[in-house]
């Protein structure tokens, strides 16, 4: 009896120059098939697969382009009785219009949705209605009794999976499904050869911090063994092609400071990489604070230590639940230069609480102490979040459709929002251009004197209508007298990478500003 063929389709809508293979971009359907194939009646009943579809652009304009026919015609050559998507806020509208365009030419593939955009499953459904059958929350023990059971039955009693019968949805309830993330195989190995460009890896699954606009709060957290941990690190490190490894848990040194030999042994892997290899890790401020994690960033060679501060204001980080130390600035004031001129500060705006003022007197303080590389987010009301289900009650008004930005907040005009969101545009900008440059401790000490005035610089081009492009020229001009060609907005940017910022340019600004 043939296989039934199950097709995971995933497009990338993202920088192709921050991820380069399809294992981190469709990280989730790796898993997945990872973890099905273990199982003895699925791997019997059903062929799975995972088409690499990079070389295509993403499903937007529908039948008339085409590029989207020779993205349909990749899918249905491959003849699969189900199409899957993990469906994300940045994904979710082009892979529903690929959906309804499937049902019309193909009507007898039954269409499977899970991923982070799924939760609330029946909100989900008046949204995106294309599929016939969704997965909520962690996907292995769910879609693995649906396989087993089988797509054309009746599915009642699964929990958290909702599916279409005889025109009207059913919505099964939900409950906790927890893998066992050791449950799930070591899939690096099998693709060593796809592992290249930047990419990502978790110890765990969830968080201890408990966030209000974060979907890993909803998550009870979860880590990995010891040994797999060692195991696959030692398989995405060693020997791959893979220029950076993001180590995206929360918090790294918060959940292994005490197994020092973990992060020994991690160190040893990158000094055996060798040159054109590093590691980038995700810390609470509370950590940087910390005598010992200094000393962690140095021996295990980290390049970036992403800091997620996203607010200056106590009252803001409250209202979301925020894990808040105060005052928030003493542990970069202290940070040693060997650590600061690692850290990367995440801010988000307009978290309730927040207003343009406060949020504006964070950022200068942070570039008055030299800390240039911020990367500013703009708050999203993803659905599931607790966030999401306390919008009314925090005042909060958003976008409806993805990507769910927040508009307005009582302390944060919609003119207010629109405006600030446009200077933490320009900043992130300016990061990414300056993040190359080999003398970075000119452009720290640039920072330091001007004392936070570019920001209002970066304002007053905002408030006379100049593009992007402009305001980021003018103040990398300023700083390192290199003109760049090309638009940073859209990475396509030009300078001589060789060039240092300009120390004599700086030394002249400082004095005329005494």
């Amino acid at each position: 009896m043939p296989k039934t063929r199950l097709l995971f389709v995933s497009q990338y809508y993202g920088n192709r120059s921050d991820i380069s293979s399809p294992l981190f971009f469709h990280n989730a359907a790796y898993q997945l098939q990872a973890y099905l194939e273990t199982v003895p009646e699925v791997r019997k009943a059903y062929s799975i697969e995972i088409p690499d579809l990079s070389g295509l652009p993403p499903h937007r304009r529908g039948l008339t382009d085409e590029d989207d026919l020779n993205l349909l015609d990749a899918i249905l050559r491959r003849r699969p009785r189900i199409v899957a998507f993990s469906l994300y806020c940045w994904n979710v509208v082009g892979m529903h219009e690929l959906a309804r365009t499937l049902r019309q030419v193909a009507p007898d593939i039954l269409l499977l949705a899970g991923g982070p955009e799924v939760y609330d499953r029946r909100d989900f459904v008046r949204q995106f209605p294309a599929f016939d059958v969704l997965v909520e929350g962690d996907g292995e023990l769910p879609l693995r009794a649906v396989l087993e059971r089988g797509v054309d039955e009746d599915l009642r009693g699964i929990p958290n999976v909702s599916f279409r019968r005889r025109g009207r949805w059913i919505h099964n309830p939900t409950r906790p499904a927890v893998c066992q993330m050791d449950a799930i195989p070591n899939y690096y190995a099998a693709h060593r050869e796809e592992l290249s460009g930047i990419g990502f890896y978790l110890t765990t699954r969830g968080c201890r911090n408990g966030c209000d606009y974060c979907l890993w709060a909803r998550q009870p957290l979860r880590q990995k063994s010891r040994a797999k941990v060692l195991e696959e690190l030692e398989t995405l490190i060693v020997g791959t092609r893979l220029r950076r490894l993001i180590l995206f848990d929360y918090d790294l040194f918060e959940l292994y400071r005490d197994d020092r030999a973990l992060l020994d042994a991690i160190a040893a892997m990158v000094r055996r990489r060798g040159p054109g290899f590093a590691l980038s890790l995700f810390a609470n401020s509370g950590s940087i604070a910390d005598a010992g994690f200094a000393e962690m960033v140095e021996r295990m060679a980290v390049h970036h230590v992403i800091a997620g501060l996203e607010t200056g204001r106590c009252a803001a980080a409250r209202a979301v639940h925020r894990v808040w130390q105060e005052p928030w600035d003493v542990p970069f004031a202290a940070a040693d230069e060997s650590l600061r001129k690692h850290l990367v500060i995440e801010l988000m705006y307009p978290l309730p609480g927040e207003t343009p003022a406060s949020f504006r007197a964070t950022v200068e303080r942070l570039l008055g102490l030299g800390y240039f590389r911020l990367r500013i987010f703009h708050l999203m009301v993803l659905r599931g979040t607790r966030l999401r289900q306390r919008a009314s009650e925090l005042g909060l008004r958003y976008l409806e459709r993805p990507p769910y930005f927040c508009l307005e907040t009582p302390t944060s005009s919609r003119a207010d929002t629109v405006r600030i969101g446009r200077l933490g545009f320009v900043l992130t900008l300016m990061t990414n251009v300056f993040d190359r440059l080999p003398d970075e401790q000119s452009v720290r000490r640039w920072y330091v004197a001007d004392r936070g005035r570019i920001v209002g610089r970066i304002l007053a081009g905002i408030d006379r209508g100049l593009h992007p492009d402009e305001i980021v020229r003018r103040e990398v001009r300023s700083i390192c007298g290199v003109d760049y060609r090309g638009s940073f907005v859209r990475g396509e940017h030009r300078g001589p990478p060789e060039a240092p910022p300009s120390l004599a340019a700086f030394l002249q600004e400082s004095a005329r500003r005494r």
